[in-house]
């Protein structure tokens, strides 16, 4: 498969996608979109390699940076990279030569 061309797809899966994007997908049709996302349309286990190709492996880099973003958010690390955790972690600020602590909000 070309690294642009369109991850395959049958009408169940289109089912699923549609329905999760309505806000409607039961628990099967939820898993299977986003089996597919991850492991069809972002080939997260696939080689991004194209040999010569330096294009197509770039394409293919981000396609999976996608899938592996979303999988990243299964690991119980991922709290520590939302906005919210950054933000208690942001480091003291100096003020007129004072160390004043970072309010947490």
């Amino acid at each position: 498969m070309e690294a642009h061309a369109p991850a395959p797809y049958d009408k169940s899966i289109l089912m699923a996608i549609r329905a999760c994007f309505a806000g409607n997908a039961n628990e099967g049709q939820q898993k299977a979109a986003m089996e597919w996302i991850v492991l069809e349309a972002s080939r997260t286990r696939h080689l991004s390699f194209a040999g010569e190709a330096t294009h197509a492996t770039a394409f293919a880099d981000g396609r999976r940076f996608v899938g592996m973003q979303v999988a990243g958010m299964l690991d119980a690390k991922a709290l520590d990279h939302t906005t919210e955790a950054k933000a208690l972690k942001r480091a003291p600020r100096q003020i007129r030569g004072k160390r004043q602590e970072a309010k947490n909000d």
